[in-house]
């Protein structure tokens, strides 16, 4: 992953217990240039459970505020 290039969101909830936030947290770290957004009381699923906060981070990415 080191060898990305492109600018890559990682997005992660923070109560996912099938893949923990750490996994996210990690990645994010490995990857140049990419960011993290957490989502708070998201799940594995945060892109439906918390589907108005996950839209946001995405959009937030896309226009550069991330």
């Amino acid at each position: 992953v080191g060898a990305i290039k492109a600018e890559t969101l990682v997005l992660t909830g923070d109560s996912d217990h099938v893949v923990p936030a750490q996994n996210s947290r990690n990645l994010a770290k490995a990857i140049p240039s990419a960011s993290l957004g957490v989502i708070a009381d998201g799940g594995h699923m945060a892109f439906i459970e918390n589907a108005n906060e996950f839209n946001c981070c995405v959009l937030d990415f896309l226009a550069g505020e991330i």
